[in-house]
This record gives C-alpha cells, structure tokens and sequence, in this order.
C-alpha cells in the first residue's frame, strides 16, 4: 500500500512539472523568436522541476528507512518470548508446567455477535497452541494470545512458567560386556550428556581409570567389573561394563649370555636371567657336551661345572628356559685351555725277588693330562 501511494505521489509531481514545461514551451512558440522572455523566470521553472525530483527522492528514502524499521520490528517479535524476570502478580493468568510436560492452550472467549473466532500464538507455541517442553527449557515466558473475528482484534498476555525438572546425565556408547586379550589396550570412550545441559563430572573406576585407558599386560588375564560414574552435582548414573581379559602365553625370555672361557680345572659359573611375562614357573636347563653327563649342577639358579684336566676343547652350551607350554632358547660359547701337568710320584715300594716283596703295596705314578698307569704295568716293562 505504502509503495502505490509513493508511486502515485511522484507521477504526480512529474505531471505538474511536465505541465510547467509544456505551458513554457507553448508560450515562447506563441510569441516567437523576437519575444524574449525573462532568464529569471526559465531559472525559476527549472529551479521548481529540480525541487520536485529532490522531494520525491527524499520521500521514496523515506519510506524505505520506515520499511525496513518496521520488517526489524517484525522480526524483533519472532524471537524468544523468554524474559529473565518477570513477576506472576504483573499477569491476570499464569500457566505452570515441568520441564518435558506438553503445553496445550484453549483460550475461552466471549463473543456478543456468536462470529467464529481465530486465535493466533507468539513463540515458542505453535499455530495450535501447543508447544512440547523439553529439558532445559526452564524459564519463564511471555505468550500473547490473538482473538480475531474477521474484524477486530484482542489481545492477552499470559505468563507461562516452566519449572526445571533435574533429570541424571545420560551415559552412552559403551558396551555392557567387553572381551580382549592380555597385552590388548581397552579404550572407553562413553558417550555423556545431562539433559538439563548441566555440567558433568565423569569417573572410572581401576583397573581403567579416568583417562578410560588400560593397557593390559600378560599378568592381566581374569573379569573385572568397570564402574562409570556421571554426576551433575545432585544426580548421578552409573553404568557397570563386564571386562573379561583372556590369557595369552607368551614364551619365557632369555637375556644374551656371554661365551666363557677358562683353563682347565677351573670352575664355571653361568646365571642365566630369564623372565616370564605371565609369570609362570620357568624351568631352567643346560646342554652337555657329547660323551660328558651329569657336568652341570644347578645351586640357586646358578649353573656350575668343575673342570677337570681331560675336558679341554670348545663346546657351544644350548639353554632352555620353558613356562611347561612354550620354551625360549639361547647359546653361548665355553672355551676349556689344555693345561698339562707334570706327572706325580704318590707312593714308591720295592719290587725286588723277595717272595715278601710280592704282596708290597704296588706304586703308582699317575698323570693327569694322559692315561693313568698302574706300577704293575711299570713293572711289567721294567721286565721285559
């Protein structure tokens, strides 16, 4: 409407202008080249035509700055209807529901002329008068209600209240039962919100914790029970999650062992270390060279072989350490020098022809790093 009747405006002054400059040109035909007209009065039309096209302008920006004022007006009431403070005596009627309860409103209307009444709603209600609550809409809102009757208009405010209804945080996202092995990491990462939009405090408790991280080891086989705890300072949830660790068996370990070298008649000494991850009970044994038995005697986990002078050589030592399933083995070198020693003289006796002589002690010389012989056999080359 406001723009046809800036329309109509300006044709208007555009009419009258043009008569002017019509009734101008006319004039100066009439009288001819010779009549000379005052240059003040063609100053003054054109001045008039200048002050016409300056108005209708001025009023077109005008109306426009009204336009665009009212369409912010306009949007100003579609807004929230949600004030901060408002006080319940300042309303003929307040309505009270809960958070999450459905807002349904009838107005009741008296009509003398019995015409069919509309009613019309402001936000957050819709075009029926029904709005569904929902947690965290607590607050307290201004409704207007609109009654028409095709003619005239009325208008009431009413006070809506929704009141806040604490509800618990809602935990998420996480399974009731949970299977892995030993040596797997578990990450829970539970989805949590509060539907009142309050601040949630998250706890796990161990084996997991709070960072919702296990990394398990081979020790970690069994079933645990998780507690996830959200609270929002009055309510909580908790959620239990069953976390079953399987048994994974891994083979013992063996630290490297380093080759051994020593002479002849010395004592060897070798510790092995040895770890099991599932600390299981770890049998320890060492290799024997061929042809040698029972060389190794184990004290405390402390393997120990004496020498002797007739075990010279090089010999590769195989140890195995086994959990009873799995086994791990390592090698070392043992390196035993030739020492010869000379031979000892450990008795002497006389062999001559006395009959006597015959049942005398026999003498014998031995050598450790050869054979051993007997003085019989002494005595039998010293006969022949």
């Amino acid at each position: 409407m406001k723009k046809l009747l800036l329309a109509g405006l300006v044709a208007l002054l555009l009419l009258l202008s043009g008569c002017g400059v019509s009734d101008y040109m006319k004039q100066k035909e009439a009288v001819g080249e010779e009549e000379n007209f005052s240059l003040l009065e063609e100053k003054e039309i054109e001045e008039s035509i200048e002050n016409i096209t300056e108005e209708a302008a001025e009023v077109e920006k005008d109306s426009g700055i009204k336009e665009a004022e009212e369409a912010s007006e306009e949007k100003e009431e579609e807004v929230s209807t949600k004030v901060d403070k408002a006080s319940e005596e300042d309303f003929d009627i307040v309505i009270k529901v809960k958070e999450g309860e459905l807002v349904n409103l009838q107005p009741k209307v008296l009509d003398p002329d019995n015409d069919a009444i509309t009613f019309t709603y402001s936000e957050p209600l819709d075009k029926n008068g029904e709005w569904q609550t929902d947690y965290g809409d607590a607050g307290k809102y201004i409704i207007t209600i609109t009654a028409s009757d095709g003619t005239t208009t009325t208008e009431k405010q009413i006070l809506l209240v929704v009141e806040r209804v604490n509800v618990p945080p809602v935990i998420e996202g996480v399974e009731d039962k949970i299977v892995i092995d030993e040596g797997d990491v578990l990450e829970l990462k539970p989805h949590i919100y509060d539907p009142n939009k309050d601040e949630v405090t998250v706890s796990i408790s161990q084996p997991v914790g709070d960072d919702g991280i296990w990394e398990t080891d081979y020790q970690s086989a069994g079933e645990y029970t998780v507690v996830i705890t959200a609270s929002d300072g009055e309510l909580e949830t908790i959620k239990e999650i069953q976390v079953v660790v399987n048994r994974k068996n891994v083979a013992p370990i063996i630290e490297e062992l380093e080759d051994v070298e020593v002479d002849e008649g010395e004592i060897i000494e070798v510790t092995p270390k040895v770890t099991d991850l599932n600390a299981d009970e770890i049998t320890i044994t060492f290799s024997e060279p061929e042809g040698k038995k029972d060389i190794w005697r184990e004290e405390n986990g402390t393997f120990i072989w004496n020498t002797t002078y007739t075990d010279h050589g090089k010999y590769v030592i195989t140890v195995t350490a086994s959990d009873g399933e799995l086994e791990s083995t390592t090698n070392f070198t043992v390196t035993i020098n030739d020492i010869n020693m000379p031979p000892e003289i450990i008795d002497v006796v006389n062999v001559g022809e006395s009959e006597e002589s015959e049942t005398t002690t026999k003498a014998e010389i031995t050598e450790t790093t050869t054979k051993a012989e007997t003085s019989e056999n002494k005595t039998n080359k010293t006969e022949e």
